[in-house]
């Protein structure tokens, strides 16, 4: 997980089925206003069905903590993927492409922009055949995206419109085909595209 949130593997009891069950800390509890967005979220995303997204089952909150239950995707993130192999032939980029642009095209046909596509945001199969977009959210902000980045090599694939914190308009379908494209280039290539010393530099 990300700064503020944890991922476990878990079973849900009644269907006998492994899950992924993402808990985020919310540290004074949530207002009712807070609760509301999470749940009109949560039941927007359980209707985001694509084989190429993973998919959401539900979730819940109580004083402490949210959380959010996913399919186990069995395999692991391009991020890790490239890290062992560097690069990737051009007939398994061109395959991954088409599969990222139609679970894109599903997402924004369904008015759902992800907005931080990159790398770790991308489970791939365990045989190598299937990639999934994962952590789809509604919060673009630029301050919210520099302060949720973890790395400094995750903006290299963020559109540049995004990283303007002056910009108050919300990412567009465009915003994700750059990442896209980014991180196509970086399965090609072994490399991102920009490499630099500081945000302000990339």
């Amino acid at each position: 997980g990300e700064r503020g949130s944890k991922v476990f593997r878990a079973v849900h009891v009644q269907q006998k089925m492994q899950v992924a069950v993402r808990i985020f800390a919310v540290p004074l509890g949530m207002t009712p206003e807070a609760k509301r967005d999470f749940a009109e979220q949560m039941e927007r995303l359980k209707r985001l069905r694509h084989p190429g997204i993973v998919r959401c089952f539900g979730g819940g909150f109580d004083q402490r903590d949210a959380y959010l239950v996913h399919e186990l995707v069995d395999g692991e993130s391009l991020d890790r993927l490239l890290d062992r192999r560097q690069r990737l032939s051009w007939e398994v980029v061109s395959d991954y492409g088409l599969q990222l642009c139609e679970a894109l095209h599903f997402a924004h046909d369904n008015q759902w922009i992800h907005g931080r596509i990159r790398p770790d945001k991308l489970l791939v199969s365990r045989d190598g055949t299937t990639i999934k977009l994962s952590d789809f959210c509604r919060d673009w902000s630029a301050s919210n995206l520099l302060q949720s980045t973890t790395k400094l090599s995750d903006l290299a694939y963020v559109a540049p419109e995004q990283l303007d914190e002056s910009n108050e308009t919300e990412p567009e379908v465009a915003s994700d085909l750059y990442s896209v494209g980014a991180v196509l280039y970086h399965m090609l290539t072994g490399r991102s595209p920009f490499v630099a010393k500081n945000a302000a530099q990339m």
